[in-house]
């Protein structure tokens, strides 16, 4: 239910007071805050921008400066949201030009915003970034011109005095490619750029700044995927490069045809992709790959360094798509406040990629999952898509977990758009975890986790943190001599048993990184069941020595059996199987002899001995994997 509006002038002025005294500063590193600024690029036709805001469990009252506009002032319960539409807005006027043209948006407590520019036949939002998650580096995310309509970004500050340094990866007007150029930009002012000709894209341009920036990217009215027949505005606000992931995953967005995906590489990094999809196994730093896959795609993609993937769904009959930037693992949070474009102007989705072992434990708007989704290859991920309706929608986990929000045009709304649903933002210079990729083993087969892709930016060591997530049992004893690379043997599973383990890091200033999850699969072996009534571990048959003592086994023989079987016990303890399972072998055969000597010669073990001992022995046998 929207909260009343109210346009006071008291209001305002206690609001701007509230707003000075309490310091403008987010929660948390993620989306919702309590300071925005919000640049607009141009569409394609008459257009019009506006903010959608929703509060997230504490009562808001925000205030709005619009460039042009006198303040307004909004209050928000702790489960409200509002929609106001820029009236007036003024844009940039020409590409390679400074304005005051951004919308500033504080609030009391943290808020989530999505910006919408919206033509007829051209639309799309943007998740906006609180101040506090901004950062000084980053790639620009578009798509090449055609028709005309052009690649752009724009650039804007909150600080006076912000150099920002350009380096364009197209010639466009006076500026020339991969020639870094500055300009300076005040609190509120933005810098947009655009390209002049067909086929040029400033897709992996960089941008720099001495202080924190925002930076919107996208098309004016872009053709995507490229086979697209119709265009639609691209618009997303940029996560700074040091919040770049590792881990994606890639999942069909609605009943689409299939999608182009797009992976911008950060630095070189080492590519995998499971179930495989066409990417190059490397990619060059500053590359920008784009690939089709089809619409029953479900997978994940990682690397050993940092990179931007984003999707473009395929449209039926060539329509306008959109683009949206995917949410990596690090990315992902517990708890997410998704805001789709209301009105009744669209039919709006949710997409999550939640861990399939908590799937069960979410919640939407305190209610159950609307589904129970489709695993994503063996990840240990599942992709969850539901109708959102027209109003906020807080999803709740006990994991972290990715999201997406997106809308089909209804009636004459002949458009689409869509943007991530909520994103944890690391704060610039954190260490960055990379628990590496999913592995599967048998139970009691010796494995690996692999922590080495971890980095901090500062180049600083790190320390390694891993702990099992799930299940609770059995649990897995890890042997952390190398804490980046631990070792470990898989438990006894009754069936293939998937478990999650988390991994943070921390550099040698305290600070540490956000969680990264792996999944470890535990195949069951399929062994015969053991011999009922006798020993299956080898410390319980090392126990059955004792039956010997006090019969007519000779000293002799009974150490000829301890020395055999204190051998393979000490192969098990060093994990050489093959040893300990001939070993054990050469005990068996000794027994055997034993029981069937003259006691007169050598002192026969008696038969119930023989037979606890030689069952025992083939029961462990059988369960030592051929390694």
């Amino acid at each position: 239910m929207n909260p009343q509006l109210h346009k006071t002038w008291p209001l305002i002025a206690a609001i701007w007071l509230l707003a000075a005294l309490v310091p403008v500063v987010a929660p948390a590193a993620t989306n919702a805050g309590r300071e925005f600024y919000i640049a607009f690029m141009p569409n394609l036709g008459a257009q019009t921008h506006y903010l959608q805001i929703a509060a997230t469990g504490t009562d808001a009252g925000v205030s709005l400066q619009v460039p042009g506009g006198v303040p307004q002032a909004y209050s928000l319960s702790a489960d409200g949201h509002t929609r106001v539409e820029l009236l007036p807005y003024t844009m940039n006027p020409s590409s390679d030009s400074i304005s005051r043209s951004a919308v500033r948006l504080t609030s009391t407590s943290a808020v989530v915003v999505t910006a919408v520019n919206q033509a007829s036949f051209s639309v799309d939002g943007a998740l906006a970034l609180p101040t506090t998650v901004w950062g000084t580096d980053y790639r620009i995310l578009s798509a090449a011109q055609r028709n005309g309509q052009p690649s752009q970004f724009i650039v804007v500050a909150s600080q006076d005095q912000t150099l920002v340094t350009v380096t364009p990866s197209a010639s466009t007007g006076a500026r020339v490619e991969n020639v870094p150029y500055t300009i300076t930009l005040n609190q509120g002012e933005t810098y947009l750029l655009q390209t002049d000709d067909d086929g040029e894209t400033l897709a992996g341009s960089e941008i720099r700044g001495d202080k924190p920036v925002g930076v919107f990217s996208g098309n004016s009215c872009a053709y995507v995927p490229t086979n697209a027949a119709y265009c639609s505005h691209l618009f997303e606000q940029l996560v700074p490069d040091s919040a770049a992931g590792s881990r994606f995953f890639v999942a069909p967005i609605g009943s689409r045809e299939g999608s182009q995906l797009t992976i911008y590489a950060l630095e070189e990094i080492a590519l995998t992709t499971s179930p495989p999809i066409p990417f190059p196994s490397s990619l060059t730093r500053g590359s920008v790959t784009t690939i089709d896959v089809s619409a029953h795609v479900y997978a994940q993609i990682v690397a050993n360094g940092r990179m931007i993937v984003t999707q473009s769904p395929q449209i039926p009959d060539g329509g306008s798509s959109f683009t949206t930037i995917l949410p990596t693992v690090e990315n992902f949070q517990d708890r997410q406040v998704l805001v789709p474009i209301g009105g009744g102007q669209f039919r709006n989705f949710a997409r999550l990629t939640i861990p399939a072992a908590d799937a069960a434990n979410c919640t939407v708007n305190g209610g159950t999952m609307p589904s129970q989704g489709f695993p994503i290859g063996t990840s240990g991920y599942v992709s969850i898509e539901f109708d959102l309706g027209q109003v906020p929608a807080v999803v709740a986990c006990t994991q972290p977990f990715g999201s997406l929000v997106y809308g089909l045009g209804l009636g004459e709304i002949q458009a689409t758009y869509g943007y991530p649903g909520g994103m944890l933002v690391r704060e610039a210079g954190a260490p960055v975890a990379n628990a590496g990729v999913d592995i599967s083993g048998e139970e009691r087969s010796a494995l690996t986790l692999d922590g080495t892709g971890s980095h901090d930016p500062a180049g600083t060591p790190l320390t390694f943190e891993w702990n099992q997530v799930s299940p609770a049992e059995p649990r897995i004893v890890l042997d952390l001599a190398n804490p980046a690379r631990p070792r470990f043997v898989g438990p006894e599973v009754a069936a293939p048993t998937n478990f999650l383990f988390s991994l943070v890091v921390t550099n040698s200033a305290g600070v540490a990184s956000e969680p990264d999850f792996v999944n470890v699969t535990i195949n069951d072996i399929g062994l015969p069941p053991p011999v009922a009534g006798c020993a299956t571990n080898i410390v319980d048959i090392v126990g059955l020595r004792t039956v010997l003592s006090g019969t007519m086994t000779s000293r002799q023989t009974i150490a000829l059996l301890d020395a055999t079987l204190r051998a393979a016990q000490n192969a098990l303890a060093n994990d050489r199987k093959a040893t300990a399972r001939g070993t054990l072998a050469l005990f068996l055969v000794e027994v055997v002899v034993a029981s069937s000597l003259d006691p007169r010669i050598a002192g026969r073990i008696p038969i119930q001995d023989a037979n606890a001992l030689t069952c025992g022995a083939a029961n462990v046998i059988t369960r030592i994997a051929p390694r």
